[in-house]
């Protein structure tokens, strides 16, 4: 079977944790609140979580597993 980044995805879904911190301050100094941002491949939507409690509202996210999708915080 071939592994894609859905099939990955999907299969990693449940268990996968991410522990890389997101420098939210580094993030805030360079970006205005009311910047668009979108992020491509944001699996459950951690980074969108933390942005949307610092204050930005314009976030989209795209996720190829539907299955991260369901688990979206």
């Amino acid at each position: 079977m071939t592994v894609t980044a859905k099939t990955y995805g999907d299969r990693a879904a449940d268990d996968k944790i991410f522990t890389l911190p997101f420098e939210i301050d580094r993030f805030e100094f360079r970006v205005s609140k009311t910047t668009h941002i979108l992020d491509v491949g944001c699996g459950y939507g951690r980074v969108l979580g933390r942005l949307a409690s610092a204050g930005l509202n314009s976030l989209t996210g795209v996720a190829v597993s539907s299955i991260r999708r369901l688990r979206g915080v």
